[in-house]
């Protein structure tokens, strides 16, 4: 089995960071869980990328979820290499995914 590199764009890890925050304000040491969470799912796309959907419509972006938040990814099968691109709450995650497409 192919294992894949992991590429995180500044834009996610500015969301990961956002999120941290949000959680930290909410009760001191829930930032870290969701952070430790968050980075566990993202490492593991590493091995086998494509076993979460598509986004809509859109063959060459993925989705997966953690706790309440989307995790959007793209696979460079050429390159072997697996692209964080953002993260964004669940509710309203396509939405504003959309806006980026």
């Amino acid at each position: 089995m192919k294992t894949y590199n992991i590429n995180i764009h500044e834009s996610a890890e500015f969301d990961l960071f956002e999120i941290v925050d949000e959680k930290d304000g909410q009760l001191q040491g829930l930032g870290s869980k969701y952070y430790n969470k968050i980075r566990e799912r993202i490492f593991s796309l590493g091995n086998f990328p494509e076993r979460y959907p598509c986004f809509l419509d859109h063959a060459d972006l993925r989705v997966t979820y953690v706790f309440n938040y989307a995790i959007f990814y793209s696979v460079d099968k050429n390159d072997g290499i697996v692209n964080i691109i953002r993260i964004f709450p669940a509710k309203f995650g396509g939405e504003k995914m959309n806006k980026f497409l």
